[in-house]
This record gives structure tokens, C-alpha cells and sequence, in this order.
């Protein structure tokens, strides 16, 4: 399990990157303990799906590189 704190704007949210038993490589996003998307890992490499637009692709480059050092 990756744990962090990251701003958003002018607050800041504790983040945790978990991967769940039987989850088979993949990890939830949990901001706040509340789930908001999940990274997957494919045969064409690490996949961000995120449940609302407010982040961004950068976004997803940081929570997927953040998997690879740990993996």
C-alpha cells in the first residue's frame, strides 16, 4: 500500500494506492478512504481510470510511476 498527502488547490487530501487481495496487479485510489478510480495493469502496460475529469493525464503519470518503484 502507497500512502501520501496531496494538495488539492488550497486543501489537502490523504491518498492511498491499495491493492486489494486477488486483485491480480491492480490498485484502487482512494482519496479521503473514499474510492475514486483504480489503476490497471495490461499487456500494453499501466491504465488510470479515474471516476470524475477533475485530474488529469499528469495526474495519472505520477500515480502510475509512483506503482513501478514498488512493483
Amino acid at each position: 500500500m502507497i500512502k501520501f498527502d496531496a494538495a488539492f488547490g488550497n486543501q489537502t487530501r490523504y491518498i492511498e494506492l491499495m491493492q486489494p487481495n486477488g486483485a491480480g496487479g491492480d490498485y484502487v485510489i482512494l482519496i479521503d478512504r473514499l474510492y475514486n478510480g483504480s489503476i490497471n495493469k495490461t499487456s500494453d502496460g499501466w491504465r488510470v481510470y479515474f471516476n470524475s475529469d477533475q485530474f488529469t493525464a499528469t495526474d495519472a503519470d505520477i500515480l502510475i510511476d509512483m506503482i513501478a518503484h514498488v512493483e
